[in-house]
């Protein structure tokens, strides 16, 4: 049952308590009750009235209630949810650290490794600059020099670009580290964020349990006052109560007055009795003494006597039955007082009665309706110690998921600890790749070093050659292997494509050139004799050593211009990695604005859907208004069909009771003449009785003929008295029909009463002035309705316009970030379109430079060639 159909429920219910309460009102003050009774009926209606608005806020409060608590059962279970996922986000995170901690490891053994190799490079370099120093006098172990030469070349070649790969992977781990290390704090900044979530959302339930404990005071405090108010109307009734045995109390002493005034009516009617028969005892002997005192002859003065006593007698008795008649008059009189005082505590006993029984049921009504009031309270106990429990585990889940909060806050505290020992151990990595770059750039200066020293004991090498003739041809194969050896590291440094490597080439060249001047050196200390009969050709072997120092002097203006290029890129590289950086943060702010403008395109979305479910539901009570509305009309019509139908009715029945009115006003005034004519008989059947008696008398007389009054006059004679006994028998079928219509018009008054009732019931049953003002105020609900059935129609069009511009900003900025990542891409492919076109560059700047210091080394190679011919020539 929906919360409509509950309100049409209680508003018919309403509607027919009122509809009662109406009647029970009308009765009362058509019945003339007491205005006292229909006050207290009007008070416990008022009682019931707020015993229902009590028990309908009972009822909306439970539901409330359970609602309620659906609501944290869910946000508990939603909690727990989030807890779950939250110990699975820091399971993962742990596992992250252990594979961050695992590559620092081996990161850190990497670096151990390049730090050995460094310093085996570095005592390599010692041992070979003390065998530099060490002498010149290995001219006979070329052949095997050469070979370890060319083999430690090699190797060293290989351990640099394992140095230059392990430098790269070092740089590479590093950033992933770095990324590892933001994205830890991202993720530990979402856990705060969805702890500080937890906890709000804790702090909401709490606030939620706090409100439903209030609430069920509330109830408790109304169920407190219902019962007051059952308690109050039960003290009520119960005074009622007393109040009808008090009014049968006094009726039963007016039953005991009445009975005693009906035993005195007795009493008076025997005496009555009792002096009529005396009465028509003495008129008896009246008359008995009258015939015998018209008898002749019988005149004597003690019978005259006798009959003055008896009429004395008479009178006396006349005067004892007037008294009594007056007494009895009385009596009546007191006995239909004393019935009508009778009929009237009967018939406010009868009230009472009725009052009492309605007081009764409507206390019947109350117990039963404080018997479910303490059913829902039991109920409502019940549901509220389920609640206690729930509220229970749910403040026993919620500190579960405090204390889960707080491992998470430790487990975050401790993850933010080793990204600091993470970022310092970065930070160290990184110093150390700055220190092994500062060291590179040493070792380079010694290499430069090392090659001036190479170009000082190349021109030695080349005048202690031209020198020595005898070595001529060994030095010719030893040119003719170094040429080959020369290509072979030509080939190997067009394969490279740094400037590093080009530097360990020269360096390695060096370091051959050392060697062989170390032999050189020992060759011409064995050879000094020698060396001494070639002086003469030290002035062009000084001249071969100024070029050579020319040519050196290229070379090192050559290695500036590729060290200042490889700076240069370098810092180009440094831009493109901050505008990289930068376009990233463009995209994670238009990322962030598209997350805020989707939010609040849901939240839109979300408010266009409760709109949508208000209106439908507004829809619906419209639906159903109108339906009422409908039937409202429809019954209306019936009614004024009815109304019109009965109004005719009653009209015609008004002119039937007006014709019945005068008929018995007509038959009223008959009745008057019938009450003299009924009076007219009296006096005529007392004349009948008397003429009757004459008539004895006269018989008797003229039976026994004594003639003592022969000469008296006749009173009357027979035609007078046929005359006067047809009158009577006229008169009495005049009374007899009198009677019988008197009878007839009293039935058809009866029948009239009865219609009379009948179209009253009607009329009561009909729709009255309330009716009219009940549809009034359902015309003015509906008017109302209307009105916010306009109000919000047009509040939906403004939402509905609201949400067409905010789909119109998101479909635009869904455009803006389309327009920014294809600038983001474009600007991408540019930076790496930069990078191939910069290493194209770079590759053909080494490649060109490779050339030259070919083609140097190769003039280099064919001087001491051309000196060594030229010399058996001059010869």
């Amino acid at each position: 049952m929906t919360e409509m159909e509950e309100s049409l429920l209680l508003t018919k219910d309403q509607d027919a308590e009122k509809r009662a309460f109406r009647e029970v009102m009308e009765s009362l003050r058509a019945d003339n009750v007491p205005q006292k009774v229909s006050m207290e009926y009007e008070k416990l209606f008022k009682a019931l009235k707020q015993s229902h608005g009590t028990e309908r806020q009972l009822r909306q409060q439970l539901e409330e209630q359970a609602h309620t608590q659906t609501q944290d059962v869910a946000r508990v279970s939603a909690a727990l949810k989030l807890g779950e996922e939250d110990a699975a986000a820091a399971s993962r995170l742990r596992e992250e650290l252990q594979r961050l901690q695992a590559a620092l490891k081996s990161f850190q053994e990497k670096e151990a490794s390049a730090l050995e190799t460094e310093q085996s490079l570095r005592r390599e370099n010692s041992h070979l600059q003390t065998l530099v120093d060490a002498g010149t006098s290995l001219a006979s172990r070329d052949d095997s020099a050469m070979g370890a030469l060319q083999k430690s070349f090699s190797e060293l070649m290989q351990e640099r670009e394992q140095q230059d790969k392990a430098l790269i992977a070092a740089r590479r781990e590093a950033a992933q580290h770095m990324q590892r290390v933001r994205e830890g704090e991202e993720s530990v900044a979402k856990m705060e964020l969805e702890a500080r979530a937890m906890r709000d959302q804790v702090a909401a339930a709490k606030a939620e349990l706090d409100r439903e404990a209030r609430k069920r005071e509330r109830v408790e405090k109304d169920g407190a006052e219902s019962r007051g108010r059952a308690e109050a109307l039960a003290l009520e009734l119960r005074e009622r109560k007393q109040e009808a045995f008090l009014l049968e109390q006094r009726m039963q002493r007016m039953d005991a007055i009445a009975k005693e005034q009906r035993l005195a009516s007795e009493r008076g009617q025997r005496e009555h009795v009792h002096l009529a028969e005396r009465h028509s005892k003495m008129l008896r002997e009246l008359h008995e003494a009258t015939a015998a005192a018209a008898a002749p002859k019988a005149g004597s003065a003690e019978k005259l006597t006798q009959l003055r006593l008896k009429e004395d007698a008479l009178m006396a008795a006349r005067a004892d039955v007037a008294k009594v008649n007056s007494q009895k008059e009385a009596a009546l009189a007191k006995a239909k007082a004393v019935e009508k005082q009778k009929m009237d505590m009967q018939l406010q006993h009868e009230e009472l009665r009725a009052t009492v029984r309605s007081k009764e049921k409507e206390l019947e009504a109350q117990r039963s309706r404080a018997e479910q009031l303490e059913k829902h309270e039991a109920r409502a106990a019940q549901e509220r110690e389920a609640l206690d429990q729930q509220h229970v585990k749910a403040e026993d889940a919620a500190h579960r998921q405090a204390d889960r909060v707080k491992e998470l806050e430790h487990a975050g505290k401790v993850l933010e600890a080793e990204v600091g020992t993470l970022r310092a151990e970065a930070t160290k990595l990184l110093k150390q790749l700055q220190a092994i770059e500062r060291e590179r750039d040493a070792l380079r200066g010694d290499l430069q070093a090392s090659r001036n020293k190479c170009a000082d004991r190349e021109a030695e090498v080349s005048s202690c050659r031209t020198a020595a003739v005898e070595h001529a041809k060994q030095m010719a194969e030893l040119h003719g292997r170094i040429r080959h050896d020369e290509t072979k590291l030509a080939a190997e440094h067009a394969q490279h494509s740094a400037a590093a490597k080009d530097l360990v080439q020269a360096h390695e060249q060096i370091l051959e050139l050392k060697r062989r001047t170390r032999v050189a050196e020992f060759d011409a200390a064995t050879n000094t004799d020698k060396a001494k009969k070639l002086t003469a050709d030290l002035s062009h072997m000084e001249a071969e050593k100024l070029r050579l120092a020319c040519q050196s002097e290229a070379v090192k203006t050559r290695l500036k211009r590729l060290e200042q290029e490889r700076r240069e890129a370098e810092a180009a590289e440094k831009e493109r990695e901050a505008e990289h950086m930068r376009l990233k943060l463009v995209i994670a702010e238009a990322k962030k604005e598209r997350l805020r403008w989707r939010r609040e395109l849901d939240q839109a979305m979300g408010d266009r859907d409760m709109l949508g479910t208000q209106l439908v539901r507004r829809n619906d009570e419209l639906a159903l208004l109108y339906e009422k509305l409908r039937l409202q009309e429809a019954t209306i019509v019936q009614g004024r069909k009815a109304y019109g139908d009965q109004s005719d009715e009653l009209q015609h029945q008004k002119l039937l009771y007006g014709d019945l009115q005068r008929e018995m006003e007509i038959l009223r005034t008959r009745s008057e003449s019938i009450a003299m004519l009924k009076t007219e008989v009296h006096h005529l059947g007392r004349q009948i009785l008397q003429e009757r008696s004459k008539v004895k008398v006269l018989s008797k007389e003229l039976e026994s003929t004594l003639n003592v009054h022969r000469w008296r006059s006749l009173e009357g004679s027979d035609p007078g008295a046929y005359e006067l006994i047809m009158k009577c028998q006229a008169l009495q079928r005049r009374l007899i029909f009198s009677i019988e219509a008197c009878v007839d018009k009293d039935h058809r008054i009866a029948e009239l009463e009865k219609l009379q009732e009948e179209l009253k019931a009607i009329l009561a049953r009909q729709p009255g002035p309330e009716s009219a003002v009940l549809i009034s105020d359902l015309q003015a609900q509906l008017r109302e309705k209307e009105k916010q059935l306009r109000g919000l129609t047009s509040e939906l069009i403004m939402e509905q316009a609201g949400v067409e511009e905010h789909k119109d900003s998101v479909t635009r900025l869904q455009r803006e970030l389309m327009d920014v990542k294809r600038l983001w891409l474009e600007a991408k492919r540019q930076v790496h379109l930069a990078r191939q076109a910069q290493a194209k560059r770079f590759e053909d700047e080494n490649r060109e430079s490779r050339k030259e210091m070919m083609a140097s080394c190769v003039i280099t190679d064919i001087t001491p060639l051309t000196g060594t011919a030229l010399i058996p020539a001059v010869h």
